[in-house]
């Protein structure tokens, strides 16, 4: 259960607790089913009274405003080791798109032309160009 889980289960139950549909008991006994732990190990509870954030220390509960959830920010993609900018990332991907188009032009293009090299050029280009969108895709969902 998350904290944000707590806090809004918190509610309804401090409701019921203040409306006499539960008892001091109950309402402990609640509270101590909804306790969280955090990433270092340390047991969260809510304080029946006020509705705060206390942790336990491993002698005392000390009031606090709980972790916050962690966010995760994108890597920059990395060539050789170094991460290359964000524009130069966006310049890629450009390329990248434009090449897979131009070669599937080609491929439309050329592929019911007469000449057997022009088919065979049509084809490589083809395949070229599904393999540039399919890394394009790729990299993208990535």
């Amino acid at each position: 259960m998350s904290f944000q889980e707590v806090d809004q289960q918190y509610i309804e139950l401090k409701r019921q607790y203040d409306s006499g549909a539960l008892t001091a008991d109950a309402f402990d006994a609640k509270l101590k089913e909804m306790m969280v732990q955090d990433a270092q190990g340390h047991w969260w509870a809510k304080n029946r009274a006020t509705g705060e954030w206390a942790y336990y220390d491993g002698i005392k509960w000390i009031m606090s405003a709980p972790p916050s959830p962690a966010i995760i920010t994108p890597q920059p993609p990395v060539v050789s080791g170094k991460p290359i900018s964000k524009g130069v990332a966006i310049v890629f991907y450009i390329l990248s798109f434009l090449f897979s188009i131009a070669g599937l032009v080609i491929f439309l293009v050329y592929r019911n032309k007469p000449f057997e090299s022009d088919r065979k050029m049509a084809n490589a280009c083809g395949i070229l160009a599904l393999v540039g969108l399919v890394l394009y895709i790729i990299v993208q969902a990535a």
